[in-house]
């Protein structure tokens, strides 16, 4: 899955959109303005490119109000896990 931005704490402060390696987020205007976390926000960010996410990360380091996460499914982290029996293990 690629990066999710939690619309509800995205300040449209563009960190993220700085920080992607690979240019797959964007920032959109709002319709109208909100306030979000105490602030007049009239801009958000969405991920353009959904398919090219690396799933790095760097969007969330410095995200100052923490509104990127990561959503992963047991199949892909058991897939992991099988693909690396080391990983499961322990070893690594």
């Amino acid at each position: 899955m690629p990066a999710v931005v939690i619309k509800e704490r995205c300040i449209g402060c563009e960190i993220c959109v700085r920080r992607c390696p690979l240019d797959a987020m964007e920032t959109v205007a709002l319709p109208e303005p909100e306030m979000i976390l105490g602030r007049k926000v009239k801009k958000t960010v969405v991920v353009k490119y959904p398919e090219e996410c690396w799933h790095c990360g760097v969007c969330r380091l410095d995200c100052p109000t923490d509104a990127i996460r990561f959503d992963f499914f047991d199949e892909m982290l058991t897939g992991v896990s099988r693909a690396l029996p080391e990983v499961a293990d322990g070893v690594l």
